[in-house]
């Protein structure tokens, strides 16, 4: 191995990366799957970065023990539970999340208070594709059960302020509710680095605030603003990494909010990810450090798990509220102690 990063050092590669990567992480394990060292020598004499990148000689491929993307073999044959789930994603094993304080029987009083708006939302929402309004059940990001939340939240907080970090059909449904319902004005503030979506959905007598760069970048201080009963939406890149902006809001941003302050997660389940999305090679680990930052921290509350409590109460909703039997959706809802 030291005569292999040698030839290679000797080969005048002048990429610093290459040279570190020779040094410091080239491991007899990685020496081995490769054919030949002249297969090492020649991917690096070529490409430096294809080299650094290739997944033979990356620090560590997916499934490694170093590596933070999943093993899905290991999950399929160790996690996933006869009935094809991962275990903490069934609403019977309440057991799986006892490090939480759920209070099912307050989430279940919750949402059945926020469904005295259901008639409401159903009234002013189609199923499919939208009519007078921009926001519609029947789509593949925020549905049934997410919408029909969000409307009742809104609704009863009343909030003087909503700042989204994510844009999309939650948006949507934001613009038609204030739009609609609002007795007093609501300020619409919107962080999104890629607006264009969002740019098509506002009308001309719409007044936001719509912030086109990435929320690491916006100041701590626009989320010190939000006051008791205003809501902080957020739908991110749910991937917690060097950088990310899952790290800037739950480490600079969580804290510094304000006592009563409404916060949303999408797409947290369970704090879990369904078995298919793994499949699908998402790696994504928002969940896991939500329910670490919960775990113990007597400042936030859980208000409603949409996904957990739909499904354990499912029998009870499905007459009085059909839609929200189609999808239960997968926010979770905090509250700011």
């Amino acid at each position: 191995m030291k005569n292999l990063a040698r030839r290679l050092l000797n080969l005048g590669l002048q990429h610093p990366k290459v040279r570190a990567y020779v040094k410091e992480v080239v491991r007899p394990e990685m020496i081995d799957q490769a054919r030949s060292n002249w297969e090492i020598e020649h991917q690096a004499q070529l490409n430096p970065n294809s080299f650094l990148n290739s997944p033979q000689f990356r620090f560590a491929p997916p499934g490694h023990f170093y590596s933070p993307l999943p093993d899905l073999d290991y999950i399929e044959a160790t996690v996933v539970n006869d009935s094809g789930v991962i275990p903490s994603l069934d609403s019977d094993k309440e057991k799986t999340l006892s490090d939480l304080d759920l209070d099912l029987d307050r989430q279940f009083a919750f949402l059945t208070t926020l469904l005295k708006f259901y008639p409401d939302a159903a009234a002013l929402f189609p199923e499919s594709s939208p009519g007078q309004t921009r926001y519609w059940f029947n789509n593949s990001f925020y549905s049934y059960g997410d919408g029909i939340v969000l409307f009742g939240m809104t609704r009863y907080f009343t909030p003087r302020r909503v700042i989204e970090v994510g844009s999309g059909f939650s948006s949507a449904l934001l613009l038609d509710t204030v739009e609609r319902y609002s007795e007093s004005a609501t300020e619409l503030i919107f962080i999104e680095p890629y607006p264009d979506r969002l740019q098509e959905l506002l009308r001309a007598q719409d007044t936001v605030t719509l912030i086109d760069q990435p929320v690491q970048s916006v100041s701590a201080s626009l989320f010190e603003q939000l006051q008791a009963n205003d809501i902080l939406l957020i739908d991110s890149s749910h991937v917690t990494k060097t950088g990310s902006d899952v790290n800037y809001l739950v480490f600079e941003v969580l804290p510094r909010l304000s006592s009563g302050v409404i916060v949303h997660f999408h797409d947290i389940f369970s704090f879990e990810y369904p078995i298919q999305w793994l499949r699908e090679g998402r790696a994504w680990n928002e969940a896991y450090l939500i329910r670490a930052f919960l775990q113990y921290n007597s400042m936030y509350e859980i208000l409603l798990m949409n996904n957990y409590v739909s499904k354990k109460y499912d029998a009870k909703f499905a007459a009085q509220y059909p839609l929200l039997t189609h999808n239960p959706g997968c926010a979770l809802w905090l509250r700011k102690r």
